[in-house]
């Protein structure tokens, strides 16, 4: 039944079972789910149980229409009986169905999702489908195939998370921390905008009104709680996670994954072939938690909830401006700043090599200035000193007033007219500098912005009108399907696909496999994907059926029309001899009987 596509097996089951008594083993383990007196354990039996004859039933409603309408009818609200309907849901909730393509044959695979699936956030579902490898449509699923591990790892994570009723409150209300925060960051720097000023009697700053600090205190104490709110948070959510990624990153790059993964019993570090006697058990602890502390510090993830519990810290016992860092929080909750902000960070190299270029060019004119026109330029405010009178006051000059003034020439003597060569020596700096390699950084953040914004659009775009495992468009669904949104729901669900790995290569024994899941589990091992329907789904296999036998009925009908066509012609034919041979008959009579006249 699991792997069938044929409708006689199913039928024969639905002629030989009882449906209602099944029902009532759903019922039965449904109403045992909240009755105190059944144990974790039995519970758990009886639901695999359970989910084994609910997709018994399901299986067989495929094909079989008296079951399909019993189901329907007991899930409907027209049913009285709500714990009818409360079971079929819960079980219909709690399963998944997929379609896969096994020895070329497109199938329907229905299972039990496991529990700890549901913990998956929103937020790791949206970058998981967006950050996707979209160049052809197997791509896509391979980076979901690669994200399994770490999916589980995650969702295994957030279920341990939310036995812990501290943990399962928080994590449910995350944004609202966050919030408030930035909302009491906002109300603490405004009270400093407003009321702090200089003493020059007491030769420091002050508040204007005595009331104005102890607020500031109040809420100093309640955004530095709710920062180490959110990073608790934060680091217990995610960072496991990001530490289990780097662990694998640096095991894939050799042996120097064996100085993070420490264990009292070793005697020694290894790093990159090299290897040093570490005694006690307390300096490899240690020194895991330095590295740990590192790799969290190079997610910025992290480093920005550390840095604003740390800026929190000293704002409460030094100086409460300290608590400006907290505003940036406006980046965490803002997406379109967040765009901006990547505009710049994913072409941080080149913008890197753009200003080591103008530094190096700047570099070569103070180099020119200092050789050649530093009388030109005018004595410090200070010492009286000339501003170029090394290279390397040239250099600095060159660069702070130069770019910061947009022209040398500001900073030199006013003079308009020293020479042909300081004029070239000032427009040159002016256009190569200010006009040409000012402008290639501008360039390379607005080109960055214009390419994310193109690269967005074209992702919504496909998430909105593309199937992400067929890969078939809105169009051709809603014109012979149920419609685009039902089949990406119901038929291809990315994330009924993600529990269907979770649970093959991680949540079931290998023994108890089924003849879908073992095929599935040994593509994945010999790293193939051709399980995937690209560019097939039932539901259009189904209307290429029914068009198949609507052209057969055609071709038919044709047939039979011709078939008729051809014997009324031949009747016709037939009738036009008999009237020929008659009328030669009567123009022989005639011809006789006018003979005989």
């Amino acid at each position: 039944v699991h792997g069938g596509v044929s409708a006689a097996l199913p039928n024969a089951f639905a002629r030989e079972i009882n449906v209602d008594k099944l029902l009532d083993v759903l019922k039965f383990t449904y109403s045992a789910t909240k009755d105190p007196k059944f144990t974790e354990e039995l519970v758990e039996e009886l639901l695999e149980t359970a989910f084994e004859v609910y997709i018994l039933l399901r299986k067989i409603a495929e094909f079989n229409e008296e079951t399909r309408e019993f189901l329907a009818k007991k899930q409907g609200d027209d049913n009285d009986n709500r714990l009818e309907v409360e079971t079929l849901e819960y079980f219909a909730r709690n399963t998944g169905s997929i379609e896969i393509v096994q020895n070329g044959v497109l199938q329907r695979v229905i299972f039990r999702i496991p529990k700890f699936c549901r913990f998956v956030t929103g937020t790791t579902k949206l970058k998981t489908m967006r950050h996707a490898d979209r160049s052809t449509p197997a791509s896509k699923l391979v980076s979901i195939v690669d994200a399994v591990s770490d999916l589980n790892f995650e969702m295994l994570q957030q279920q341990r998370l939310r036995q812990n009723l501290f943990f399962r409150n928080v994590s449910d209300h995350d944004l609202a921390f966050q919030r408030l925060e930035f909302l009491c960051a906002v109300l603490l720097n405004m009270l400093m905008l407003a009321g702090w000023e200089y003493s020059s009697e007491k030769d420091d700053v002050i508040f204007r009104r005595n009331w104005e600090f102890s607020a500031i205190i109040v809420l100093g104490v309640a955004a530095a709680c709710f920062s180490v709110i959110n990073l608790v948070v934060s680091m217990a959510q995610f960072g496991r996670l990001h530490l289990r990624k780097r662990f694998r990153e640096l095991k894939w790059n050799g042996p120097r994954i064996r100085l993070l993964r420490l264990r009292p019993g070793m005697r020694f570090l290894q790093w990159d072939g090299f290897r040093i006697p570490v005694f006690g058990a307390i300096v490899h602890r240690v020194i895991g938690l330095v590295c740990t502390f590192y790799y969290l510090m190079t997610k910025a993830k992290f480093a920005y909830p550390i840095i604003k519990v740390a800026f929190a810290i000293v704002g409460l016992t030094y100086n409460p401006f300290f608590f400006c860092a907290h505003l940036l929080d406006i980046l965490n909750l803002s997406l379109q700043l967040q765009g901006v902000i990547k505009s710049i960070t994913s072409n941080a190299k080149s913008l890197a090599l753009t200003l080591i270029l103008i530094f190096v060019v700047i570099y070569i004119y103070g180099g020119i200035a200092f050789l050649n026109f530093r009388d030109e330029f005018p004595n410090d405010d200070v010492g009286n000193e000339p501003l170029c009178s090394t290279l390397f006051r040239c250099t600095v000059v060159a660069i702070n007033g130069g770019m910061r003034q947009g022209d040398i020439g500001q900073v030199m003597n006013s003079n308009e007219w020293s020479g042909a060569g300081l004029v070239i020596f000032k427009f040159s700096y002016f256009f190569v500098i200010v006009i040409l390699l000012l402008n290639v950084i501008l360039g390379i953040v607005l080109d960055t912005f214009a390419e994310l914004r193109q690269d967005n659009i074209q992702t919504n775009h496909a998430l909105n009108n593309f199937c992400f495992i067929c890969s078939i468009d809105r169009q051709t669904f809603d014109r012979y399907g149920d419609g685009f949104e039902v089949h990406i729901k119901d038929d291809h669900n990315l994330w009924h696909y993600v529990y269907f790995l979770v649970r093959t290569l991680y949540s079931k024994d290998p023994t108890e496999y089924t003849g879908q899941e073992s095929y599935v589990a040994d593509k994945l091992q010999m790293q193939s994907i051709d399980f995937f329907p690209i560019g097939q789904a039932f539901v259009l296999k189904e209307r290429e059926q029914l068009e198949d036998s609507e052209k057969k009925n055609t071709a038919l009908q044709i047939k039979e029309t011709r078939k008729f066509v051809e014997q009324l012609s031949n009747k016709v034919d037939a009738q036009n001899v008999l009237l020929v041979t008659l009328s030669e008959q009567i123009r022989d009579l005639a011809q006789a009987d006018f003979t005989g006249a």
